[in-house]
């Protein structure tokens, strides 16, 4: 990827207190400013000034999805952001030690030289830590520029030592923090204030545990710009989440120390002046003689009084923060009866909660930890489940449809209610068809009555018989689809790691013949084919100028296209690695989003072939791989088109950034018809029929047809197949959006969505559909994998396991497994049966 990929020390701004901009004279005289004070000032002018530049930076393009932004706005973008950092990790230091300043201000002389140690230690520490993060930004890269504009020559060899000193960074960020917001609710809780001033100092001051929590969540999220090539919309997060922290912070570290600008009645002088010592100085003597009787009174639970000079009637002490004549701070032994009362009583009436609260968090434990148990335990109880089948049902009378053609197959059939199950109908239906036991198929069993369809799952009775919707006096109709009769083999380990790209891998597609061979384009302007089987490199692509971000193989595995965000498209002969033509295919203004070929069936001739690509410029071009030149343009959306399809009906499906998914004629170049529902970017889209307009005649016996009207005939034929349903060939269409949303849509029968799936909690980045048409899995944001009915978009699973934003998610060919990738480095494969 772009040099911006790799770890970004946390950014962050700590707790500081800003001394007034403006006092009155008589106010000036008495408020001397100290350390405390100036690190404050400090903080904040080093906040201002890296405020300005994320303001630059958001201004360029930070926070918008790298594809929708030029060269220029991301170099400027990156530029601004990497010059906030050294700012914001300077802020964050002289705010600590202006919070360290002010506690060791406000115990004065009499605090324990230990604790003094021990808090200018934790901020010393931290330091030392700030100091060698801003030396390893910008030694990390050579020359420093490379940070920002990838282009230039040179290494950044420092990119991982950055990530991994910005985990221990984050740490001991979050550790400070902690400290520095704990220790002054304790220090608090003594005073002699009135127990709501308590509450509320001890509220400000906690903020601090936000920024610790802020600080940990960040340095989760460091390790996501690794392996991310949306740099700038995955930055934004990080600066979210500092800014929240900073303005939250920066309130609850300024109303403590600006209290006393609103509060003149009570004023204490101090021989030891701070940012906050601007009592007036008559007062020294009777307050010195307070603390001196107050010293006298044992800790503990003395009842007894300390009398003032002042006569104080309220028995507190308002002005916490205002020290007294020797540097201290007010301390109360006294325990007021009623107070007391009340305080007990207040904590009684919590007691309840507090028990309720900790049984929920035992319980929350206990259940993750026997997570293992309950699967096994429900999977035994399924078991258990099949042997719970009446006896005494009798007899059911079963008729098979296939589901494709609505045609019967055979007639009626009485079956025993208790061997009902779906192996036994399997059985029963290959007997029907004249199956032999080496050519059974595997069958899927559903049927569907008044609009809604029940699949059978284990057998007759729990689908239909148990919820009431059909009797043993009744025929039930039972529609079947074949399954895959060949069985991908589960993920079980790494049998690979083939090295050779120097930057990041920003695509990959297997071949269509077979998984032996694999082509993948980066982020180091190459794409690379690859034996699987050997694992070794075999060809080099070379002749993009920038980043290739689409490769795709064409249906009859003869040539690979690579798109680039050099604008280009480019063709290559697989078995040579050597480019098809001199020059590459120009024609778009902006770069190439998605690649999608024609299906092989719809060629003009077996020579001939077409390809679409789809381009930021808003065009969706038509390329004669042939000739090399442009055949079509079809220009109609408002935005960048991010996806398009080649159905196999001859249509051309787009969806873009404005909202819209367009069909068009593959023929003519002219609009079809314009889908709108979606309320936000359509970041992806899936045919139901993806998979066999991919492969063609390719299937899994590997068997080639010899002539070329076979290869026609066989795709054609594996194309019907898969899209026939109820005797009607229809192409069902699915997107996803920025919106949260999914629309399922039937465009061959109208221009309505047929489903609006709703569940996602963030955006919808990938769609696709299992092999057989019967499900869709979505991947979002919100880091779960969803699983929906394809027939009319009802939900049936949530897959949970992934701690990042999920990117993609893919059935293997026989759609028993599901594949999804995340932003949490991880790759989960999940069985869907």
């Amino acid at each position: 990827m772009a040099s911006s990929y790799f770890a970004m020390p946390a950014l962050r701004l700590e707790r500081c207190c800003i001394t007034p901009p403006a006092l009155s004279m008589t106010e000036r005289r008495a408020y001397s400013i100290g350390c405390d004070g100036i690190d404050c000032l400090g903080s904040g002018l080093l906040a201002l000034a890296s405020q300005v530049l994320i303001g630059l930076a958001v201004h360029y393009g930070l926070g918008e999805h790298l594809e929708s932004l030029d060269q220029r706005q991301i170099s400027l973008a990156l530029t601004y952001i990497w010059q906030a950092q050294p700012l914001q990790l300077l802020a964050n230091t002289t705010g600590k030690c202006a919070i360290a300043a002010l506690l060791v201000t406000l115990h004065g002389p009499r605090f324990a030289k230990a604790k003094t140690i021990f808090i200018w230690a934790l901020v010393g520490f931290q330091t030392a830590f700030v100091a060698i993060g801003i030396v390893l930004i910008y030694t990390q890269c050579s020359p420093v520029a490379k940070l920002w504009r990838d282009s230039l020559p040179g290494t950044c060899d420092g990119r991982g030592r950055n990530q991994t000193f910005a985990y221990a960074q984050g740490g001991v960020a979050s550790f400070v923090d902690l400290a520095l917001a704990i220790y002054p609710i304790i220090l608090f809780w003594d005073l002699r204030v009135k127990l709501f001033k308590k509450l509320v100092l001890s509220v400000l001051f906690a903020f601090g545990i936000v920024g610790s929590v802020c600080a940990i969540i960040r340095t989760v999220n460091v390790s996501g710009l690794s392996h991310t090539h949306d740099v700038t919309h995955a930055v934004a997060e990080l600066v979210i989440w500092n800014t929240t922290e900073m303005y939250l912070v920066l309130l609850a570290g300024s109303l403590p120390g600006l209290r006393p600008l609103f509060n003149k009645r009570i004023r204490m002088s101090s021989n030891r002046t701070s940012s906050y010592d601007y009592a007036p100085r008559q007062n020294h003597q009777e307050n010195h003689n307070m603390i001196l009787k107050l010293s006298s009174i044992p800790t503990g639970r003395s009842k007894a009084y300390a009398s003032t000079g002042n006569n104080n009637q309220g028995g507190s002490t308002e002005n916490i923060l205002a020290t007294m004549g020797h540097g201290g701070i007010l301390k109360t032994t006294e325990v007021n009866v009623n107070s007391g009362r009340n305080s007990v009583q207040a904590q009684t009436s919590r007691q309840p909660e507090d028990e309720s609260q900790s049984t929920d968090c035992s319980g929350i434990e206990i259940a993750r930890a026997d997570r293992q148990r309950t699967l096994v335990a429900e999977k035994a109880h399924e078991q258990q489940d099949v042997d719970t089948i009446p006896r005494d049902l009798g007899s059911v009378r079963v008729h098979f449809y296939d589901q494709s053609t609505g045609k019967p197959t055979g007639a009626p059939v009485a079956i025993p209610v208790a061997d009902a199950t779906v192996k036994n109908l399997e059985l029963l239906l290959n007997t029907l068809q004249g199956n032999d036991a080496t050519e059974r198929v595997p069958y899927r069993f559903s049927f569907g009555a008044d609009g809604r369809i029940v699949d059978i799952v284990h057998d007759i009775y729990r689908a239909l018989l148990k919820p009431g919707l059909k009797t043993t006096e009744d025929t039930i109709s039972l529609q079947y689809t074949p399954q895959a009769i060949f069985r991908v083999r589960a993920v079980s380990r790494c049998s690979a790691s083939i090295p050779g790209h120097g930057e990041a891998i920003l695509t990959a597609s297997f071949s269509p013949s077979s998984s032996s061979r694999l082509v993948t384009g980066s982020g180091d302007n190459t794409a690379r084919i690859f034996d699987t089987e050997t694992g070794t490199p075999l060809h080099t692509l070379k002749g993009h100028s920038s980043w290739v971000l689409v490769a795709s193989w064409s249906p009859d595995d003869s040539t690979i296209a690579t798109g680039s965000m050099d604008n280009t498209v480019r063709l290559w002969d697989p078995k040579t690695g050597q480019p098809l033509g001199q020059q590459p295919l120009k024609g778009h203004t902006k770069w190439v989003n998605s690649l999608a070929w024609e299906p092989y069936h719809l060629r003009q001739s077996p020579t001939s072939s077409r390809l679409a690509s789809s381009s930021k410029d808003a065009t969706v071009r038509v390329w004669d791989t042939v000739s090399k030149r442009t055949d079509l343009v079809l220009s109609g959306h408002k935005s960048s088109v991010s996806c398009v399809r080649w159905g196999g009906t001859g249509t051309i499906y787009t969806a873009s950034h404005d909202k819209t998914i367009k069909l068009w004629d593959s023929t003519q170049g002219t609009l079809i018809s314009t889908l709108a529902a979606h309320a936000h970017w359509v970041n992806h889209l899936a045919l139901s029929t993806d998979l066999v307009l991919r492969t063609a005649y390719h299937d899994h016996t590997t068997a080639v047809p010899s002539t070329d009207a076979e290869k026609t005939a066989k795709a054609r034929q594996r194309y019907e197949a898969a899209a026939t349903v109820n005797g009607r060939v229809s192409e069902r269409l699915v997107t996803a959006s920025d919106d949260f949303t999914i629309y399922l849509w039937d465009p061959s029968s109208t221009l309505k969505p047929v489903a609006r799936l709703l569940g996602h909690q963030k955006q919808v980045n990938h769609v696709s559909f299992s092999p057989d048409g019967l499900l869709i899995a979505s991947a979002s944001f919100d880091n779960a994998v969803k699983l929906w009915s394809a027939r009319d978009g009802a939900f049936i699973a949530t897959l949970r396991g992934h701690v990042g934003p999920v990117y993609m998610a893919c059935f293997s060919p026989d759609a028993r497994l599901l594949v999804s990738c995340s932003k949490d480095t991880t790759l989960k494969v999940w069985d869907v049966r």
